[in-house]
């Protein structure tokens, strides 16, 4: 079974509290850091800064939209073996089998793995932590190749 324990989903929580407001509010922080820089004589400066706000606004975005999904199915747990998974939430257990999760992704720089059926439906985000994650990658590399 993989799931998240609960200093897990503690630490998650603490996570979630702290990152959740910096990546709302950093691109304000970055914009307002762009806008005070345009009374510099050095275009430069202003055009280097307006560049760090935007690709850091798009980490800060995806990051932000990542985080809240994975606090989502945080208590959500599923078990796996060669057909597929059962995903185990607190009312109701569906299955799914491997190929009906070939859209998953992989999110490396959050170590976020997002289990997505082929609707396009978020299932259910494995944090690198929870108990049994190098089983499952193992298993689910082999069978969908993610």
């Amino acid at each position: 079974m993989v799931n998240h324990s609960k200093s897990v989903q503690v630490l998650a929580y603490i996570c979630g509290v702290i990152l959740i407001p910096v990546y709302i509010f950093g691109p304000f922080a970055l914009f307002y850091a762009t806008y005070k820089s345009m009374g510099n004589p050095e275009m430069l400066v202003t055009v280097f800064i307006a560049v760090l706000s935007l690709a850091l606004t798009y980490f800060g975005f995806k990051s932000l939209y990542l985080i809240i999904r994975f606090l989502k199915t945080l208590k959500v747990s599923f078990e796996f073996n060669a057909k597929g998974i059962v995903l185990n939430s607190s009312d109701c257990s569906n299955h799914y089998s491997w190929s009906d999760l070939e859209s998953s992704k992989d999110y490396p720089s959050c170590q976020l793995f997002c289990l997505i059926d082929n609707k396009g439906n978020h299932l259910f985000s494995i944090w690198e932590y929870a108990t049994n994650y190098l089983e499952f990658r193992e298993v689910a590399l082999e069978k969908i190749g993610i």
